[in-house]
């Protein structure tokens, strides 16, 4: 199906760019209109494709499940989660807490190292015990470590940081081989094949989707915040007056003399404001994180259990 293959390409890719750029090119700009005028006619066109194709690349037909399609919705949004947190962590771990490249790859590894050894453990929960459950244990359990890291600031500890991580690797070990499994018995056994690659194929759709939201959402928070930061604490309000005559002081200390003073400090004033957007604006997306893993509860409770469509094998004829 190569086609089919060309047109969700330009379909992804376009929507993409439309998603990640807009804010900078402007959202009302003839680059970004064009970039989602290609992108909604290739989507109509991928799915002509995918409904009359004799081997598509997404066999739409499973989602006629609906057993199925809960399953591959919660994937999608966890999927979306979870590279939203990967990429909000580097950032939040460099920009915030001021760790350099090596720091952030030293906080993050304990939890990838942990969820490697504990990696089997979903399934082996999935084959004793409903599968449901530890899914979701693990989307409230996500949930809550998300909030938990919502609170992040400028104090937060690099111990707390890992711990948060640790959980949250943790938490998706009992998600991930759960989930696949409650997905794939709901299809018939001709079908499995199938939904396997149409599940990564969402997952991985899911996460590009997530990154690029992500980024757009992070920029239009970081800005509302300062923008209501600035309004707040103008050079002329009572707070801001003391705080520069204490920066002015502190410059003056520091051998800082004449009209210099004045420029630092307001320097200074300008930097700590975008900071506190900053924080801000991280706070308002992990938020938005942890109402993900809400949400993924809801098509997790609307997954039917059981086995549909496995043909039993028949009895054994008695000797004699």
């Amino acid at each position: 199906d190569y086609w089919g293959l060309i047109f969700m390409g330009l379909c992804l890719s376009t929507l993409l760019l439309a998603l990640t750029q807009g804010r900078r090119q402007g959202w009302d700009s003839s680059y970004i209109r064009t970039l989602f005028a290609i992108a909604g006619p290739a989507f109509l066109i991928f799915i002509l494709i995918e409904r009359y194709t004799r081997a598509p690349v997404i066999h739409l037909d499973l989602y006629r499940n609906l057993a199925f399609t809960m399953a591959s919705f919660a994937s999608c949004l966890n999927s979306m989660s979870i590279h939203s947190m990967q990429f909000l962590t580097a950032l939040l771990l460099q920009q915030i807490l001021g760790l350099d490249a090596l720091q952030t790859g030293m906080v993050i590894l304990p939890s990838m190292l942990l969820s490697g050894v504990m990696g089997p453990v979903g399934g082996t929960l999935s084959d004793k015990v409903n599968p449901r459950i530890p899914v979701l244990i693990g989307f409230a359990g996500m949930a809550g470590l998300f909030y938990a890291m919502s609170y992040a600031n400028a104090f937060t500890t690099v111990l707390t940081m890992t711990l948060i991580m640790i959980g949250i690797r943790l938490a998706l070990n009992l998600i991930h081989t759960p989930l696949t499994r409650m997905a794939m018995v709901a299809l018939h056994a001709g079908e499995v094949r199938e939904g396997t690659g149409l599940e990564g194929v969402v997952r991985g759709i899911g996460g590009s989707f997530g990154v690029a939201l992500t980024g757009v959402i992070l920029e239009m928070r970081h800005a509302w915040h300062f923008g209501r930061l600035v309004e707040e604490h103008h050079l002329a309000s009572i707070d801001a007056l003391q705080v520069m005559n204490g920066v002015r002081e502190v410059l003056g200390k520091g051998g800082v003399i004449g009209p210099m003073v004045e420029v630092q400090a307001r320097a200074w004033l300008q930097l700590e404001v975008g900071r506190a957007a900053q924080i801000g604006a991280f706070q308002d997306v992990l938020l938005l994180l942890a109402l993900l893993q809400v949400a993924a509860l809801v098509p997790t409770l609307l997954i039917r259990s059981g086995v549909r469509g496995h043909t039993p094998q028949p009895a054994k004829s008695e000797p004699g």
